[in-house]
């Protein structure tokens, strides 16, 4: 039995990067015009780490976030975050590793790429801060237009914050 399961156990673990695929994103901080396709589901880590100055000590922060996002439709997706942090520093600055909020995404395309003028996504988000009566809500107009190999993507963004205790 032992014989048969570790050369198993090395083809599974061979042929599981083969499922894996890349983002399709070529923006890091712009939404492109697109969506998930529809019954796709995609896994995404973010993580990002700063810290005030360059010199010994100087406080950092640490941030983690875990993205499920689901097409529902070839022109509709669904995502949830869940957002960790941590900083070091001194008793007033410094915090454990924790879930400090959670996101509710959702985007909407209305039509083909490059069936209108520009293409157009509608984005809505809602997020939830843990430890504090607080809610934000984030509206964004995604623009984008193809012209040949170059894409011109714009994100028109409007925030409102909700709640007993908004920063």
């Amino acid at each position: 039995m032992q014989r048969l399961s570790r050369p198993l156990l090395i083809a599974a673990a061979l042929a599981a990067p083969s499922l894996a695929h890349a983002d399709r994103r070529a923006l890091t901080h712009t939404y492109e015009y697109m969506t998930s396709p529809e019954g796709q589901t995609e896994v995404e880590l973010y993580t990002t780490q700063t810290r005030s100055t360059w010199a010994d000590g100087a406080p950092e922060s640490y941030e983690l976030q875990l993205e499920l996002e689901h097409g529902i439709t070839e022109r509709w997706d669904v995502s949830l975050y869940h957002v960790f942090t941590q900083a070091s520093g001194d008793a007033a600055t410094a915090s454990p590793f924790q879930l400090s909020e959670v996101k509710l995404r959702s985007r909407y395309r209305f039509a083909e790429r490059g069936e209108l003028p520009v293409d157009v996504v509608a984005y809505g988000e809602l997020i939830k801060q843990f430890g504090a009566s607080a809610y934000e809500g984030e509206a964004k107009a995604i623009l984008g237009r193809d012209f040949g190999l170059l894409t011109i993507a714009v994100n028109l963004i409007g925030e409102v914050g909700f709640g007993a205790e908004v920063d």
